[in-house]
C-alpha cells in the first residue's frame, strides 16, 4: 500500500508539473502571436 502511495504522490506531482509547462509554454507562444499580430497590424 506505502509504495502504492508513493506512486500515486509522483504521478500527481508528474501531472501538476507537466500541466505547468504547458500552460507556460502555451502563454509564451500566446504573447508572441499577439506581438507578430501587432506588428502586422
Amino acid at each position: 500500500m506505502l509504495v502504492y502511495d508513493k506512486y500515486k504522490y509522483f504521478w500527481q506531482l508528474g501531472k501538476v508539473t507537466v500541466i505547468t509547462v504547458i500552460v507556460r509554454f502555451s502563454k509564451k507562444r500566446i504573447i508572441k502571436n499577439l506581438i507578430i499580430n501587432k506588428i502586422n497590424v
